[in-house]
């Protein structure tokens, strides 16, 4: 029992260690956070003292807005950086294109796609060479539809940073929509590759393989996605579409019906799906079949 007794107490004393370790560790990071707290706290003092002086203070105000912004709180960011937007022309000491892409990066974060344009345009004018810039206005000209523009942004943001995956990925969409499909699959599928539940870049690297004449490879990715809730419908209609193309008439009828099933079916979708089907039992010879969705089609549109 006697030889024990050193044991218990070298386990007593590495166990009070720890404890006092754990203890002083836990105070500094609770001091740690105070004095964050208090930081953040100080320096809103100040610049609200500065700005209840001189509302447009271009000190205060990039004090503030700089926190905002860091803390993402983009609705409180944005009217700040706004007024600095429009300070610059007059006071040197605001940088107006840092003042012009926060403004413009936190539009778009906020879903305000004309304002986001506005100050990254005007962003682009100061620093055309920043890949802030270039990347975040071509992700507006993709958002608006405007791809013919998004892709030369977003082609220069990737030469800034090559390895920025999101860049990647919006050049890769837009390059789709501008009907450039073979240049658009390298960069899908390496944004794929790395985000492999992104049904978006899936179906969207389908519909590239279809029109570059790769058929196989697209029908597969079509129809495991004939299902899916969001491009289900679409899916069905592409893997439809190749099935008829290849003298499949069985298959194609298959893909059509799975398509309207879907509960969010658009009434233009359900007349080109049951239009499709009659198409296709027509080619079987099953008239009788094709009339029932021809009447279909015409109790919705008459004649």
């Amino acid at each position: 029992m006697e030889e024990l007794f050193p044991v218990l107490i070298a386990v007593v004393a590495i166990a009070l260690f720890i404890i006092l370790f754990l203890a002083i560790i836990g105070k500094k990071g609770k001091k740690e956070r105070k004095g964050a707290k208090k930081d953040r706290s100080v320096i809103l003092k100040e610049a609200n003292k500065r700005l209840a002086q001189n509302p447009r203070d271009p000190e205060g105000l990039t004090i503030i807005g700089d926190l905002y912004f860091k803390e993402h709180i983009w609705d409180k960011a944005m009217p700040i950086y706004e007024v600095l937007m429009d300070l610059g022309s007059a006071r040197s000491q605001v940088n107006q294109g840092e003042a012009a892409l926060r403004y413009g990066i936190s539009a778009l974060k906020l879903g305000k796609l004309q304002e986001a344009l506005k100050g990254l345009f005007h962003a682009k004018q100061l620093n055309p060479h920043n890949f802030e810039v270039n990347f975040y206005l071509g992700q507006v000209y993709y958002l608006t539809n405007d791809t013919e523009k998004a892709v030369p942004l977003l082609k220069q943001a990737e030469i800034l940073n090559p390895d920025n995956m999101e860049v990647q990925k919006y050049l890769g969409l837009s390059l789709y929509k501008t009907h450039k499909y073979r240049e658009a699959i390298s960069y899908l599928k390496k944004v794929f590759d790395l985000e492999p539940e992104n049904k978006e870049l899936l179906f969207t690297m389908a519909e590239c393989l279809a029109e570059t004449g790769n058929n196989e490879r697209a029908i597969k990715i079509f129809i495991h996605m004939r299902a899916d809730p969001e491009f289900g419908v679409k899916s069905a209609l592409n893997a439809g579409t190749i099935h008829a193309a290849q003298n499949q008439p069985d298959k194609a009828i298959e893909d059509f019906e799975i398509g309207l099933k879907h509960s969010n079916l658009l009434p233009e979708q359900r007349i080109d799906l049951q239009y499709r089907i009659a198409t296709a039992h027509i080619r079987k010879q099953e008239i009788s079949k094709a009339l029932y969705y021809l009447k279909e089609i015409q109790s919705v549109v008459p004649g």
